[in-house]
């Protein structure tokens, strides 16, 4: 039998001896590092959590994009026990214990080791003890922060089991008329703040205490805000607190200090006050959470499934405090790499091409091979096990990708699962890097592989957001209740079924996305 491959199309991949792959995550990055690790990290070291893990995995990159695949019936075993042993509150909070102790330990690692230290000054041997410290930390983050994960990526399990018990318990207890997109919203809507809503918050703030402030209204006005020392540092230290969630997996980092001071002058030109914003910002979330409570009064769910969702609102919270660990520390490496490239005399991106298994040789005899990473920029793949981590090149790469690529598809109407109810028409934008959130307009339809903190200037914009990947737990599935704009996760396809351009009717509530003529 087939399996659902690059962006939901059946395929069968026949390389040494036939397997089966999912491509569970594409993400719009241009280098191998940090993933050796991170991949090993889910594929193998699940197994403490859940008994068994996948016996292999490939993290392939390709110009620009990587794709992380993994073999589809183990997906599919591993998701049945995860979501079967969530049910065991002791084993819920190990991986939670084990999770944010993985995240203390590298927010202390990357503090003592990278950001105090002057880089320049450490020997070679010291960088690569560094280098692989990072890779062990990288690892243990990935291999419990990933396990509420394997509930829903690549096949959407948990989400799925959910929404349709919700769809069964609305008709049982009289509850026809309501939608079932919003009171699974509602179910699964945290009171926890994300770090981006903090931040957003923050903005509004300063930008209050600017629309009081006629001195910095005017420095604003007229460009002079580095001569308004007060100012100054106001938004000087704004940046320097989140202008790192710009960078995502990979940079650039765009919310400099300049980005926030042009975003204040504009701000200040619209009809809007920062207070009426917050206000608007806190009744979105507000809204969801007070219908939390009488939904499940009247479902009147039983036990296990009461269960389930106190467990996917826990699970959601960590699984953005732990990716927030995980993008700062991504930013706090790049210190690292950029040394260690200077030391090779090569580019910071031919240093991010270099496997864990040749970094020692590489750093300790000088051995640098640039037509070989260079080639790797194009196209490579990594095979990773229990046992090692393998390097294969562009025509095993090649072959690879031709079985997954999938033949394209036109269709009119895609069907996904709702993360924030609503309704929308609007045209289809792409959107995977910071690069494409230039073709972002207010009221497009923000469709993408799997959203990510730096592009949340584009979903801010959207009339409705959609995506390929990704479950109740997801970050588009998040931001999207925070912001009150509806969201159909997990479609599979969306970024391959539609161009930029098209005209869609997207009834989030339901799932439903059809294109219009």
């Amino acid at each position: 039998m087939p399996c659902i491959g690059r962006n939901g199309f059946t395929v069968q991949l026949k390389m040494k001896k036939k397997m089966k792959w999912t491509v569970v995550e594409e993400i719009a990055v241009s280098s191998i590092f940090p993933w050796p690790y991170a991949w090993r990290g889910w594929v193998n070291g699940i197994a403490k959590y859940l008994g068994k893990a996948f016996s292999e995995g490939i993290t392939l990159s390709e110009n620009g994009s990587i794709l992380h695949c993994y073999h589809e019936k183990e997906s599919l075993e591993l998701g049945k026990v995860a979501i079967q042993k969530s049910l065991d509150p002791k084993w819920v909070e190990l991986v939670v214990k084990d999770t944010y102790a993985a995240m203390q330990s590298a927010a202390s690692f990357a503090q003592e080791k990278i950001i105090k230290p002057d880089l320049s000054k450490k020997t070679n041997a010291e960088l690569l003890e560094i280098y692989n410290e990072a890779n062990q930390h990288i690892e243990a983050l990935y291999s419990v922060g990933l396990v509420p994960s394997t509930m829903d990526m690549g096949h959407n399990m948990f989400s799925q089991m959910l929404s349709d018990y919700v769809e069964k318990r609305k008709m049982e207890v009289g509850l026809a008329s309501e939608q079932t997109g919003e009171i699974f919203a509602a179910l699964t809507t945290v009171p926890e703040k994300t770090l981006q809503q903090k931040q957003e918050e923050g903005f509004l703030k300063l930008l209050a205490d600017v629309e009081k402030n006629n001195e910095w209204k005017k420095a604003l006005e007229e460009g002079k805000c580095t001569e308004n020392k007060p100012l100054h540092q106001r938004i000087k230290a704004h940046a320097e607190k989140y202008g790192w969630l710009s960078r995502g997996y990979e940079g650039p980092i765009t919310w400099t200090q300049d980005y926030f001071t042009e975003l204040l002058k504009s701000e200040l030109k619209q009809n809007v006050t920062a207070e009426q914003k917050l206000s608007e910002l806190e009744a979105t979330r507000s809204k969801l959470l007070q219908k939390q409570k009488p939904y499940e009064e009247k479902l009147s769910m039983d036990e296990k499934y009461s269960a389930w969702f106190k467990v996917a609102r826990r699970f959601t919270v960590i699984k953005n405090e732990r990716k927030d660990v995980v993008l700062k520390l991504y930013y706090d490496l790049d210190k690292l790499m950029k040394e260690i490239a200077k030391r090779l005399n090569i580019t910071y991106k031919q240093s991010m091409y270099i496997t864990p298994v040749e970094m020692p040789s590489t750093l300790l005899e000088g051995k640098v091979d640039e037509s070989t990473l260079t080639q790797r920029k194009k196209l490579c793949y990594l095979l990773v096990n229990a046992k090692e981590i393998t390097m294969h090149g562009s025509k095993e790469a090649a072959e690879f990708l031709k079985q997954i690529e999938g033949e394209k598809k036109e269709v009119n109407e895609l069907q996904g699962h709702c993360a924030c109810p609503g309704k929308a028409t609007g045209i289809i934008r792409i959107i995977n890097t910071q690069t494409d959130m230039a073709k972002m307009k207010q009221g497009d339809i923000l469709v993408s592989h799997a959203t990510e903190p730096n592009l949340v200037p584009a979903m801010k914009k959207a009339a409705a957001i959609i995506t390929d990947q990704g479950g109740i737990t997801s970050h588009a599935a998040i931001v999207s209740r925070e912001l009150g704009i509806p969201c159909v996760i997990g479609t599979k396809i969306a970024t391959k079924a539609f161009r930029d351009g098209d005209k869609v009717s997207v009834d989030a509530t339901n799932g439903i996305i059809k294109k219009i003529d």
